[in-house]
């Protein structure tokens, strides 16, 4: 098997069924093109939807079963794993349970509402997936593209990115018309028709799923110097075409053969 391709799957929200079926068709269609499968997650495995822990638990034993796959951090694994920290209902807490889908993410683990106890509780259920959450990346490279949670600022060069950014900016990336950054796989930002986007300098894959149904994942091909999307649909997983935006400055697929030029010679 080849290991040239990987899979990047974007915000979950405690949509497990979903995973399921992604995973499951993940996992054929690497057979099928007999590639190793490796998938990226970008992030947001809980809240909002409605099996938070299920999503963890299947989230990590992908990264056991499928050696090279990663987890990145999303916000809100950052803000669950704070609320662990804080281990008390305060404003901090108040707002991710009423406001960020909080909520649904302690109903998976416990009736208990006395906040000390629900952390004591998700503690004990899931040490492991903590600990995944804990160790998550950042940002990583993969080829001529840059994969992270929300996005860069394509102001400051990749070494310096700070985790603000790389965990929620919108303004100032998703705005930013700019064919000389680095191509950018990211989630975090619903898309419109919740539809996959692609521009010149970014592939966005968050796709509504706790809204929509549709879970999207990206196959990226650096033998075939191609990009594949695909969606849960109502009859199962499908491929799907991008959004594909130019705004004045071409798009990614008009890039691709620059991009991985560009890349070879980076790295001889």
């Amino acid at each position: 098997m080849r290991d040239s391709a990987r899979f990047f799957i974007g915000d979950i929200h405690g949509e497990a069924r979903l995973l399921e079926q992604q995973l499951a068709f993940i996992e054929d269609e690497a057979r099928r093109l007999n590639i190793l499968p490796q998938v990226t997650f970008l992030g947001d495995i809980v809240d909002r939807g409605p099996d938070s822990k299920l999503a963890l638990q299947l989230v990590r034993s992908t990264l056991q079963l499928w050696p090279g796959s990663k987890l990145l951090l999303g916000n809100h694994d950052d803000l669950f794993l704070q609320v662990l920290k804080r281990r008390r209902l305060d404003n901090f807490t108040e707002q991710w349970l009423k406001k960020c889908g909080g909520d649904r993410t302690v109903a998976n683990f416990t009736t208990e509402s006395f906040m000390p106890l629900v952390c004591q509780e998700i503690e004990r259920q899931i040490p492991d997936e903590l600990e995944m959450l804990q160790d998550a990346d950042l940002i990583v490279g993969y080829g001529p593209f840059v994969a992270c949670h929300a996005g860069i600022n394509g102001m400051v060069p990749l070494d310096q990115q700070v985790e603000d950014d790389i965990l929620w900016i919108r303004e100032g990336f998703l705005d930013r018309v700019d064919p000389f950054m680095p191509p950018v796989i990211h989630g975090h930002t619903i898309m419109e028709d919740y539809l996959p986007t692609v521009t010149e300098n970014r592939i966005s894959l968050d796709t509504g799923a706790f809204l929509s149904g549709r879970l999207t994942s990206l196959l990226v091909d650096h033998e075939q110097r191609s990009l594949r999307f695909f969606q849960t649909l109502p009859d199962g997983v499908g491929e799907v075409q991008p959004r594909v935006i130019n705004r004045g400055k071409g798009t990614i697929y008009d890039r691709l053969r620059g991009l991985y030029k560009a890349h070879a010679a980076s790295r001889s």
